[in-house]
């Protein structure tokens, strides 16, 4: 079964010319809609725009920071902490939007 809108463009007035400029205009969305879903493309979900996934930038940062050691099971308040080392990696897209921010603990220094 075809499509409405190829049927449209088939039956309307246009010239052949037209009526295949307008079909193909579908073939190229349709070939980036495939890159979208193998991974070629990645949308950024605060712009809403679609990017080459590799055009994404990551930051890496490392810390000091107080890592827990030890979680009280009991949640009384008897958590241990000490100093360690925590990296960081943010994920931005091309305009400079945060789109993840990645937390590891590397260890207690």
């Amino acid at each position: 079964m075809m499509d409405k809108q190829f049927i449209s463009i088939i039956e309307s007035n246009d010239s052949n010319k037209k009526k295949i400029e307008k079909l193909e205009s579908f073939i190229e969305e349709a070939k980036i809609a495939i890159d979208i879903v193998n991974g070629k493309y990645k949308q950024c979900p605060k712009c809403k725009d679609y990017y080459l996934s590799k055009s994404f930038l990551s930051e890496e940062e490392i810390k000091e920071e107080q890592i827990c050691t030890w979680e009280d099971p009991i949640n009384s308040g008897g958590n241990e902490y000490k100093l360690g080392k925590v990296k960081y990696i943010k994920t931005l897209c091309p305009k400079g939007h945060i789109i993840s921010t990645d937390r590891y603990e590397l260890g207690v220094i």
